[in-house]
């Protein structure tokens, strides 16, 4: 009986280091020197936020940077991880 193999092709393992450098870069970027672009700035939808009081469903002004980062870094792991060697 032959085993299907469920991991990525190995030529994605490079592009995960990037996506993950690029991550932990604009994280640097944003938390540590706390540059914040205008560009990035947008209306979002919030399940739940908490700045100044709790919202519920609403509608908020959001620095889209800190997702960009969060979402380029734990895509970045997956496709390390789940790369074949």
């Amino acid at each position: 009986m032959r085993r299907s193999s469920l991991l990525l092709p190995k030529g994605l393992r490079p592009l995960g280091f990037v996506f993950a450098g690029t991550g932990i870069i604009l994280a640097i970027i944003r938390f540590i020197f706390g540059y914040k672009p205008d560009l990035l700035k947008r209306n979002v939808f919030a399940v739940y936020s908490h700045y100044l009081d709790s919202k519920f469903f609403q509608v908020v002004k959001n620095q889209m940077l800190e997702e960009i980062a969060g979402v380029l870094f734990v895509l970045g792991i997956f496709l390390i991880a789940f790369t074949k060697e």
